[in-house]
C-alpha cells in the first residue's frame, strides 16, 4: 500500500513538472504566435479581438509592408545581418588575440591579470569547499528561521520573468491595439466623407454655392436645411456628419451641449485655414462642442478648383476608448490567470523538491554519522533525476 502511494505521488509530481514546462513553453512561444496570427488578419478582424486561427490576408499584408516606402523592411534586415555578422567576427577575433597574447607573451602585471581573470573560478571553489565543510558538521537541534526559503526563491525565479514578459506583452498589445483602432477609425471616417460627397454629386448636378442670405445650393437645387441625407448616414454608420460652408456648419447632425443641432456654429479658424489650403485633417481626442471626438475634415472642391467648404465626420472618443479598454482588460485578465496557474504549479513542484532534498540531506547525514544500516525513504530511491 505504501509503495503504491509513493508511486502515485511520484506520477503526480512528474505530471506537475511536465505541465509547468509546457506552460513555460507556451508562454515563450505565445508572443511569436500572436504576431504570426495578427500578420495574417485584416485590421478589421484585429479590431474585433484575438483569434487563435490565422486569417487570409498574409500575402496582402506582406506586400503592403514590403511596398511601404516609409518602412524599409528588406533594407533593415540586410543592415541587421551586416551589423550582427561583423560584431560576431570581430568579437571572436579580438577574444582569440587577447587569449593568445596573455598566454604567449610576457608583460608587466601578467600574473595579476591572470589572477583577476581566475577570481570568479577561485571564488566558486572557495564557496564549494566551505559548503562541504558546513555539511560535515553536526546539525544542531535549533533550526534557523529562514524567510527566503528555497521554494520561495524558485517561485520568484519562475514568476518574475513571466510577470515581466506578460507586462511587456500587455504594453505592446495596448500600443498595437490603439494604433490599429486609430487607423480603422480614420479609414471609416474617410469612407463616410467620400460617401457624403458621392451622394450629393450623384443627386444634384453643378457646383456648390452660397448666396448673401446664407442659402446653400448644389447647382440649381437648394440643399440648405435638408437634413434627411445626413440623418440617414448617421443612423446607418453611427458617425456625425456636417457640411461646412465658409467655416460654418449649415447642414449637420452634430449636437450642441443642449442637444440641438449645431447649425450656424463655426469651426476653429486655424483648422479652416488648413482646409482652405486643400489639406485633409484627422484629429484624435479633439474637443468639439464639449466632447472628445475623432474628427475628419475633407475639403469640398468645385469644378473650378475653388474650395467652398468641407465635409466634417465625427465619432465620439468615449465609445472607441471603451472598446480599447475592453480588449486591454481581456489581455490583462488572461496574463494574470496564466501567471496564477503557473505560480500554483511551481509552488507544488517546489514543495516536492524541497521535501526530496531534505530526505537526501537526512540520508547523507546518517551516512556521515556511520549509520550504514539506515534505510532511506522509498520516494528518494525512486527519484530518477539530478537530485539523486
Amino acid at each position: 500500500m505504501k509503495k503504491e502511494t509513493s508511486r502515485l505521488s511520484l506520477t503526480v509530481n512528474k505530471t506537475v513538472r511536465y505541465v509547468v514546462l509546457i506552460l513555460f513553453t507556451v508562454l515563450c512561444l505565445f508572443p511569436f504566435y500572436l504576431l504570426f496570427i495578427n500578420a495574417t488578419r485584416a485590421h478589421v478582424d484585429i479590431q474585433r479581438g484575438f483569434s487563435m486561427l490565422p486569417g487570409k490576408h498574409f500575402v496582402i499584408n506582406s506586400l503592403n509592408v514590403l511596398n511601404n516606402e516609409t518602412i524599409l523592411i528588406l533594407r533593415g534586415m540586410v543592415n541587421s545581418v551586416i551589423v550582427s555578422s561583423l560584431t560576431v567576427v570581430f568579437s571572436i577575433y579580438f577574444s582569440v588575440m587577447t587569449a593568445y597574447v596573455i598566454h604567449a607573451y610576457d608583460f608587466r602585471m601578467k600574473k595579476a591579470k591572470k589572477k583577476i581573470m581566475n577570481l570568479g573560478t577561485l571564488k566558486e571553489k572557495i564557496g564549494r569547499n566551505k559548503g562541504i565543510k558546513k555539511k560535515t558538521k553536526m546539525v544542531t537541534d535549533k533550526k534557523k528561521i529562514r524567510i527566503w526559503t528555497f521554494s520561495k526563491k524558485l517561485l520568484a525565479l519562475c514568476l518574475l520573468p513571466m510577470v515581466v514578459v506578460c507586462t511587456l506583452i500587455s504594453i505592446l498589445s495596448t500600443s498595437t491595439i490603439r494604433d490599429t483602432i486609430d487607423e480603422e477609425v480614420l479609414s471609416s471616417l474617410q469612407i463616410v466623407a467620400a460617401s457624403v460627397n458621392e451622394i450629393y454629386t450623384n443627386l444634384y448636378e453643378g457646383d456648390y454655392s452660397v448666396d448673401f442670405v446664407g442659402k446653400v445650393r448644389k447647382g440649381t437645387t437648394e440643399i440648405n436645411g435638408n437634413f434627411k441625407l445626413v440623418d440617414a448616414l448617421k443612423e446607418k454608420t453611427g458617425f456625425e456628419v456636417s457640411m461646412l460652408f465658409g467655416n460654418t456648419r449649415l447642414i449637420t447632425t452634430v449636437p450642441k451641449e443642449n442637444g440641438a443641432r449645431a447649425t450656424g456654429i463655426p469651426t476653429d479658424k486655424e483648422i479652416y485655414k488648413r482646409i482652405e489650403a486643400g489639406e485633409t485633417i484627422f484629429l484624435k481626442n479633439y474637443t468639439l462642442l464639449g466632447r472628445d471626438c475623432y474628427v475628419y475634415y475633407d475639403p469640398l472642391i468645385n469644378s473650378d478648383g475653388s474650395i467652398i467648404g468641407a465635409i466634417e465626420v465625427v465619432k465620439d472618443s468615449a465609445s472607441i476608448n471603451t472598446m480599447i479598454q475592453e480588449q486591454i482588460n481581456r489581455i490583462a485578465v488572461f496574463s494574470a490567470v496564466f501567471v496564477i496557474i503557473v505560480g500554483l504549479a511551481v509552488s507544488i513542484l517546489a514543495r516536492g523538491m524541497v521535501a526530496r532534498m531534505n530526505g537526501i540531506g537526512k540520508f547523507l547525514q546518517q551516512l556521515i554519522e556511520g549509520r550504514l544500516d539506515y534505510v532511506p525513504d522509498y520516494k528518494i530511491l525512486r527519484i530518477n533525476n539530478t537530485l539523486c
